[in-house]
């Protein structure tokens, strides 16, 4: 358990960043931590407190214990969303009042069908512009509404479990 929501290994990722001349590996560990929880108010919040968090995640996760040659912190309060249990089904409700009430409202973005990577909101937007071609390629002189057919691929990602 821990603090840790994820770690990419950006010298995996970006090569050229890290230079040839470096050996090992550079990493960016993300973590959950909220200025006002009670693990902030023992820690203070410093920026050292939060790069113990990390290089701890590094330990327990990837068994390295040595030291890193540098480490750097920056805080993005709120960057990453949180969903709130509940929160699939609440827009699974959503839709399907969208549906009834005001089919002719498209829905895209990040949130809406689970968190995802921008490359995931990249596809479910091409998949809702092709939905969108599909209908009026069919009826061209004609609005049609989103069907639950039209949105089944979009809505099983992110919370579903699969």
């Amino acid at each position: 358990q821990g603090p840790m929501l994820a770690m990419s290994w950006d010298s995996q990722l970006f090569p050229e960043r890290s230079g040839s001349s470096q050996s090992g590996s550079q990493l960016t560990v993300y973590l959950d931590h909220d200025p006002d929880s009670e693990a902030a108010a023992k820690s203070g919040f410093s920026e050292d407190a939060i790069a113990t968090a990390a290089r701890d995640a590094v330990r327990q996760h990837l068994g390295v214990d040595e030291e890193p040659a540098e480490v750097a912190v920056t805080l993005w309060p709120k960057a990453i969303p949180q969903y709130a249990v509940g929160h699939h089904q609440m827009l699974k409700a959503f839709n399907t009042a969208r549906l009834r009430h005001m089919p002719w409202l498209q829905v895209a973005g990040p949130g809406y069908f689970g968190t995802r990577s921008a490359a995931d909101e990249i596809i479910d937007a091409r998949e809702l512009v092709d939905s969108l071609t599909n209908r009026f390629a069919r009826f061209p002189g004609l609005v049609e509404n989103e069907s639950e057919e039209d949105i089944a691929r979009r809505m099983s990602g992110g919370f579903e479990v699969r």
